[in-house]
């Protein structure tokens, strides 16, 4: 979690596979332009899903995600469809690499 603590710079300029890196892909997915996570495409959630399934422990849980989008500023309902549809994916991309 330490590495959500690096600066916007940083998350840019992270290589794509590093822990930073990985957060940064995380974050640029789900960051939602308009006022709606209905905004947030197909292609986006699984990118973001392939993101947490590398940054995450086996199963995905929960409140470090919420806390990951806490600390990144994303504004998403860990009771919503979109949280529920990104932690799902991620745990069967986990799931397939076993």
């Amino acid at each position: 979690m330490n590495a959500v603590n690096a600066s916007a710079t940083a998350r840019q300029r992270a290589a794509a596979n590093s822990t930073v890196g990985l957060i940064a892909t995380y974050e640029k997915a789900l960051t939602i332009s308009g006022s709606t996570e209905d905004q947030i495409t197909e292609a986006e959630i699984t990118e973001a899903a392939k993101a947490l399934a590398a940054l995450s422990k086996t199963g995905v849980p929960e409140e470090p995600v919420e806390v990951l989008n806490e600390r990144l500023g994303l504004d998403i309902d860990p009771e919503s469809a979109l949280f529920d549809r990104v932690i799902d994916e991620a745990r069967e991309i986990q799931a397939a690499r076993r």
